[in-house]
């Protein structure tokens, strides 16, 4: 009987790779680390919203959009996480195309979550109408037969918004890093401390600002068919969309009849999103919820 050696190696390489990374992740908080960038003044001048000096951003820069067609009739659509990166959207993007799929990929500014609840939810509302609208466009144009969203991060929020009550079917809908609730998010992310500052200083709580964004909480926009297939990346030791509010989403979405597949990662935020991002079409991660 023949082995693939070559096959056996790479598995065990995987293998090592990915418990090597979480044992760094464990010992080091790499959430804490990184997010050190988006507390610091740098990244807060995008956030950090007075109403009086900062003009709303236009709708021609709410979405950024880059589409690459393939006669596969499979599309899938990336909307990007909070100050996306080009090159790693764009190396998710080259790796479905590879495949021989369609992709729409879609990126968005950095102010369009800000310390003004209520720009935020006009940003929110403004860019789920835009891409409802070009995936509309694009499947009457090309009549795609497999349609799969994927969203990462904060961009999770702008899925579950643009598949809620949508009357195109999505086959797929693939949840990478995000949770529930968004005001809990954001008063317990540790990437969102400048604006958990910010809002405490207008008066809001986590109580309020999770009424003021329900319209955009993934634990409130499932009302899609329950024949979805539903898959779900989260980490155990995330901090930036904690691991509990993972959970919490869960068991609303078994509580309401789906299924959803749930693969944990023994990693933070981000390398639970770089460890899918690295080989999205090969996961080997455990089920355990």
């Amino acid at each position: 009987m023949g082995y693939d050696l070559n096959g056996i190696n790479e598995v065990i390489y995987a293998n090592f790779k990915y418990k090597l990374s979480s044992l760094i992740y464990q010992i080091c908080d790499f959430d804490k680390i990184i997010s050190k960038y988006y507390t610091s003044d740098k990244f807060s001048d995008y956030v950090i919203d007075s109403s009086e000096n900062m003009p709303l951003i236009s709708d021609k820069e709410l979405v950024e959009s880059s589409f690459h067609f393939s006669s596969s009739k499979k599309l899938y659509v990336i909307f990007g996480p909070w100050s996306s990166e080009n090159k790693l959207i764009s190396g998710l993007r080259n790796k479905i195309v590879s495949r021989g799929y369609s992709c729409l990929q879609l990126e968005f500014p950095k102010g369009f979550l800000c310390s003004d609840p209520e720009r935020t939810s006009i940003y929110f509302n403004k860019i789920s109408k835009i891409i409802r609208e070009k995936i509309s466009v694009l499947v009457e144009k090309y009549s795609f037969y497999e349609i799969n969203l994927l969203g990462i991060s904060l961009g999770v929020s702008l899925m579950a918004m643009v598949a809620n009550n949508n009357k195109t079917f999505f086959n797929k809908i693939i949840f990478l890093g995000g949770s529930a609730g968004c005001g809990d998010t954001v008063f317990e992310g540790v990437a969102t401390r400048k604006l958990k500052e910010e809002y405490e200083r207008r008066g809001e709580s986590c109580k309020s600002l999770n009424k003021k964004y329900f319209e955009m909480d993934p634990l409130n926009l499932l009302n899609l068919p329950k024949d979805t297939e539903i898959i779900m990346h989260i980490g155990k030791y995330d901090t930036v969309s904690p691991y509990k509010l993972g959970k919490k989403l869960v068991k609303k979405m078994r509580g309401m009849g789906f299924k959803p597949n749930v693969h944990v990662y023994s990693q933070g935020h981000y390398f639970t999103i770089l460890n899918y991002l690295e080989n999205p079409f090969d996961i080997s991660e455990e089920i355990i919820l």
